[in-house]
């Protein structure tokens, strides 16, 4: 006799959830992607928390500051990264609006 196990209640109930793995794969592309974009500004000093979701078309489902450097116009800089970021690459099947949302530092110095 088996265990039903997760995975096997979401099959019975018809949804299927991405696997952990799967999903901290998807979210390291997702950071490179935005770490592409990743604005330099010198002279300027903070930290900037931009949190976003990824819709599963692989669109920005929203973007907004966290947490704000102290000075406006980093974190602007680092909302248009997060922006110019977009298409991502389309998520894995099963992903849940939890696995689809992030919260990035930008640490500016």
């Amino acid at each position: 006799v088996r265990a039903r196990g997760a995975s096997d209640a979401a099959q019975s109930n018809g949804r299927v959830s991405a696997s952990v793995g799967t999903m901290v794969g998807y979210a390291a592309l997702v950071r490179a992607r935005v770490a592409s974009n990743r604005p330099s500004i010198a002279g300027r000093g903070g930290t900037a928390v931009i949190s976003f979701a990824v819709t599963t078309g692989g669109r920005l489902a929203y973007a907004r500051l966290a947490r704000s450097s102290g000075t406006p116009m980093l974190d602007q800089a680092a909302l248009a990264a997060v922006r110019r970021s977009v298409p991502f690459p389309p998520p894995p099947a099963g992903a849940s609006a939890r696995q689809l949302a992030f919260s990035i530092p930008f640490h500016f110095k």
